[in-house]
């Protein structure tokens, strides 16, 4: 019997965690929203929550994106 991983079964994710945190940026933070977000992205907002629980994940992902900017930038000063 051939066993198929459930990783394996749908379609391919046409986004993940990094174009989330990129549209998020994109939209400004002060404002963003997840319809926003999906429509950005060309999904629908359910298909964000496959990768982020909601709106306070993506701020804390994109915080954590900001600071990791700033101290590059900060390193090659």
């Amino acid at each position: 019997m051939c066993r198929v991983s459930l990783a394996a079964r749908g379609r391919p994710a046409r986004i993940g965690r990094p174009d989330i945190v990129r549209a998020a940026l994109d939209l400004g933070l002060d404002t963003v929203s997840m319809r926003g977000i999906a429509e950005h992205l060309g999904v629908t907002t359910p298909a964000l929550y496959s990768h982020v629980a909601g709106r306070a994940e993506v701020l804390e992902l994109a915080a954590t994106e900001l600071r990791g900017r700033m101290r590059s930038f900060a390193s090659a000063a």
